[in-house]
């Protein structure tokens, strides 16, 4: 890990996001990853957090300093919806030591995802005034004008674009200065073709957890 450097995944949940708290912890990052679970902030949202700087006019990592790593910035509830990572550009302009990791997935499969989470499409459409046959319609939206949106405004070398279904595993060390290799773990990838799918649905638990979980993500493509 490179001094004074902070890490800040910019993505949306339900795309890696817990992965890469991982593997930040594991380079040595002091991560926070949804909820802060220490410190003075401990149990409050990050995003609310940060929502609460930029509100006041402080930097939107103010009060932060004992945390380097910055991951699943997002808030919902029935009223309300915070999506921290659309500040990508005021945190690149007041904490210039601040570089972003991107997070992509098959995009079907991110909506999948949301969808098939829990109450997670109904709170939304609550959150948002919307009937529930139009969320998934908004967060495709969401999706592509907050992607281009990062691609043209962060530069290069601040940016690290991670597609977690196919990680380049030696960029993603080299960008945030590993001392060695790590392996991206990635806990939730979810079945994508029809055999994994079968698979996955008729393998017992304790079964499919006799395979090293990096042959388990290469079957899910399957």
């Amino acid at each position: 890990m490179v001094d004074n450097l902070r890490i800040v995944q910019i993505g949306f949940n339900r795309a890696g996001t817990s992965s890469i708290a991982d593997f930040l912890r594991r380079a040595g990052f002091a991560v926070v990853d949804h909820r802060f679970d220490l410190g003075r902030y401990k149990g409050q949202f990050a995003a609310l957090v940060i929502e609460e700087n930029i509100r006041e006019k402080r930097a939107p990592l103010f009060g932060l300093d004992a945390w380097n790593g910055f991951t699943d910035l997002e808030y919902l509830d029935e009223k309300k919806s915070v999506y921290a990572q659309y500040w990508f550009r005021e945190i690149a302009h007041a904490h210039p030591e601040t570089k972003f990791i991107l997070n992509l997935r098959y995009k079907e499969d991110w909506l999948k995802s949301r969808r098939n989470f829990g109450g997670y499409l109904k709170t939304c459409a609550k959150a948002l005034a919307v009937p529930e046959a139009e969320v998934t319609r908004i967060w495709s939206a969401q999706w592509d004008a907050h992607i281009e949106a990062v691609k043209h405004d962060i530069p290069s070398d601040r940016l690290l674009i991670l597609d977690i279904d196919s990680p380049d595993e030696r960029a993603l060390n080299r960008f945030v200065g590993s001392l060695k290799f790590l392996r991206l773990r990635q806990k939730n990838k979810a079945p994508r073709g029809p055999l994994s799918k079968i698979l996955s649905h008729f393998t017992p638990q304790p079964v499919r957890f006799v395979f090293p979980q990096p042959f388990r993500n290469w079957l899910k493509n399957y």
